[in-house]
């Protein structure tokens, strides 16, 4: 049968009690509360393709579950009172799940949806910044690009709301934050011409999205060290002070060893000098890896890793010239006293 014939049957089902043709008021009142149920349901199951639309339906459909005995529509005293409970509990929560009443105007580019409440020159300059990084940050990856990464409806997303004030309310993020990515999203979020974002933020940021898209995100197999240095490889500003303090560090016997290193998980509980050098050693070792070298080490080390390959084999199978961590760890303490 047609799908139009269904939802025709369907909704006079749903009408003629409304209307007075069924004189049943029990059948009259349930019938009442089902046009909105439908309203909430086709765009959740499809019939609507706005997913703006459809993503508020979610949130329709739940707070019409909670609604209906709170108005009456079930008469179980327990019921309602849990309703009105998780009323108070929806109100709170869907924001925090994104369900908040933002309405974004999205615009296009090859590799990215940009999202923005209100255009402007910052926003023009987003999305061409950001299509010049993936430019320069795909490359280390070979052929990637030319097997449609980030295309059509894989593109990746950056949102950008009007104000800090309202990233920092609708995201949560520390004061500090001026931007962050959503990795199993595969989004970027900041705000209008949040400071630092065009330099540091969205290089950054998509460049923890594209290492890990590639090597898998949940991957246990990857350092934090890599994962942080190349990202932080891709903010080219912030080379010359890093390299210094690398520098500093490797002449004064101050470096992280290796083998320390690669326990490094979390940095909230360290000294902040411990965590500055973790972030610049972090960025020396990837880029140790990158340059002077054809990319097809670097493609090969991460493949393993994603594979399953231990650290120290990748390193060994991929860069022929470092037989254990002992060995990369000597070759990049030379290669960081002679830049």
């Amino acid at each position: 049968m047609p799908t139009r014939s269904i939802l025709t049957i369907f909704l006079l089902a749903v009408l003629l009690p409304v209307f007075g043709f069924v004189k049943d008021k029990r059948i009259r009142a349930h019938s009442i509360s089902a046009p909105l149920l439908l309203a909430a349901l086709l765009p959740v199951f499809g019939f609507v393709k706005d997913k703006r639309i459809r993503a508020h339906s979610i949130s329709a459909l739940l707070l019409l579950a909670v609604l209906l005995p709170v108005f009456g529509f079930v008469k179980d005293k327990r019921i309602r009172a849990r309703s009105i409970l998780a009323l108070l509990l929806l109100a709170v929560l869907l924001p925090v799940f994104g369900f908040s009443e933002v309405a974004w105007n999205e615009r296009k580019g090859n590799h990215f949806f940009l999202y923005e409440q209100e255009g402007g020159s910052f926003s023009d300059e987003v999305l061409r910044r950001a299509e010049d990084i993936y430019s320069d940050t795909i490359r280390y990856f070979g052929s990637l690009s030319s097997q449609g990464f980030w295309t059509w409806e894989q593109r990746c997303k950056i949102y950008l709301y009007d104000s800090r004030n309202q990233y920092l309310t609708e995201t949560r993020q520390p004061e500090w934050s001026s931007g962050f990515a959503d990795i199993r999203r595969r989004a970027i979020v900041s705000y209008q011409n949040a400071p630092d974002f065009l330099d540091s933020v969205l290089p950054h940021e998509m460049g923890h999205l594209i290492l890990r898209e590639f090597i898998e995100v949940d991957n246990r197999q990857v350092p934090r060290w890599l994962d942080e240095g190349f990202a932080i490889a891709q903010e080219a500003h912030m080379r010359v002070a890093l390299d210094d303090a690398v520098k500093r560090a490797v002449r004064s016997n101050a470096a992280i060893p290796i083998s320390d290193l690669n326990k490094i998980g979390g940095l909230q509980n360290r000294p902040a000098e411990q965590a500055k050098l973790f972030y610049a050693q972090a960025q020396s070792l990837t880029r140790f890896l990158l340059q002077n070298r054809d990319s097809s080490h670097f493609i090969n080390f991460c493949r393993l890793l994603r594979d399953g390959v231990s650290l120290g084999d990748a390193l060994r199978r991929s860069y022929r010239e470092f037989e254990n961590l002992e060995e990369f760890e000597k070759e990049w303490k030379r290669y960081v006293l002679q830049s």
